[in-house]
């Protein structure tokens, strides 16, 4: 299922949202504080990336000091509508 993961913290919210290439195929892009942190094949991966630091750092700091958990359990998605999946494609 295609959408965005929202995570709060007191540090702010990190997204998981989908980027779509040419072929059709789904990246996730990992942004806190206004940075994007990297790309990813999957949301686990991105939420396991800024759980572990092993992302890009934010211009805020350690990102493991924040406690975003590893697993998408801990992150609240919501379903893209069939709108804004064509205006991002």
């Amino acid at each position: 299922m295609i959408g965005t993961w929202t995570c709060e913290t007191t540090a702010g919210p990190a997204t998981i949202e989908p980027v779509f290439e040419s072929r059709g195929d789904a990246l996730y892009r990992l942004v806190f504080d206004g940075d994007i942190l990297g790309l990813y094949d999957s949301p686990r991966q991105a939420a396991a990336a800024l759980a572990a630091g092993t992302c890009l750092w934010s211009s805020a700091g350690d990102v493991t000091t924040f406690g975003f958990p590893a697993d998408l359990s801990g992150w609240v998605f919501k379903p893209a509508s069939p709108v804004s999946m064509r205006l991002s494609a």
